[in-house]
């Protein structure tokens, strides 16, 4: 009889054992899937996050760019008759040696002799989309001589940039000048 308690015992202990090995399969299996699943969600965020990365590295890029446009064309734009010349010679850290002179054209030499003032008003500047160093930068200028009411004008000015050594500098300049209004 002891031997048939020991018996059913060993084989009662044993189905346990049977019944837990197949339980902790079935839960090692389910949880091999999960790994798997999770692990294919981390492989789409890390791809998603490196994407998101190289996308804010450019925004940020672009972002410069701008600024740097945005600063270049304030110290061209806005002057007065004391500033006129001198502020060529401020741009040369914005503008290249061609492009300032093609932006000087006839008005180097000398100080105006009159009063003279020159403001922008409501400027944009628009990254190219489809190339990378291109910009179109639009804004109201207004302009006036003496005392006299002043001249406003929209100008268009498509913008190319270099860059070299993470410093920008704008290599062409091309200049489209709309109608002068008066107000």
């Amino acid at each position: 009889m002891k031997k048939t308690i020991a018996l059913i015992s060993l084989t009662i202990v044993l189905l346990f054992s049977i019944i837990s090995n197949i339980g902790l399969y079935q839960d090692n299996k389910a949880k091999e899937d999960n790994i798997q699943t999770l692990e294919s969600k981390l492989q789409e965020q890390s791809e998603y996050v490196e994407v998101q990365d190289n996308v804010n590295h450019s925004t940020t890029e672009v972002v410069d760019k701008v600024q740097f446009v945005n600063e270049a064309f304030e110290g061209y734009l806005n002057y007065t008759s004391d500033t006129y010349q001198t502020r060529f010679n401020d741009m040369k850290d914005h503008f290249s040696a061609e492009t300032i002179d093609k932006l000087q054209g006839a008005g180097t030499g000398s100080t105006p002799n009159i009063s003279v003032e020159s403001n922008i008003n409501r400027p944009l500047t628009y990254a190219s989309p489809n190339t990378e160093n291109s910009f179109v930068y639009v804004t109201e200028i207004e302009y006036q001589v003496e005392d006299n009411e002043p001249t406003i004008f929209t100008n268009i000015y498509l913008v190319d940039l270099a860059e070299e050594s993470g410093e920008f500098l704008i290599t062409n300049v091309d200049v489209y000048s709309g109608n002068p209004t008066n107000d």
